[in-house]
């Protein structure tokens, strides 16, 4: 993980083709819309931190519509 709370490493498309980069950002915010550059990704899992819906620490399994198609995928330290 990366050493700073306020950030998270992730794997991000600046362009389609060339192959994605390594890079910190900060930790995501619930938010309308997408920002670039896209983080890709289309399953993944983890540990809750943070959600209406499931206990802290709770281990979930990614895989809604969308995810690192038509919205940030799971390519993150830190997936919304």
């Amino acid at each position: 993980m990366s050493t700073d709370s306020n950030t998270s490493r992730t794997l991000y498309l600046d362009e389609f083709g060339p192959l994605p980069r390594l890079g910190e950002r900060a930790v995501p915010e619930p938010r309308p819309g997408h920002e670039l550059p896209f983080i890709s990704g289309t399953q993944g899992s983890g540990y809750v931190i943070a959600s209406d819906t499931h206990p802290e620490g709770a281990l979930v399994r990614l895989r809604r519509e969308g995810l690192g198609l038509s919205r940030e995928g799971a390519w993150a330290e830190h997936v919304l």
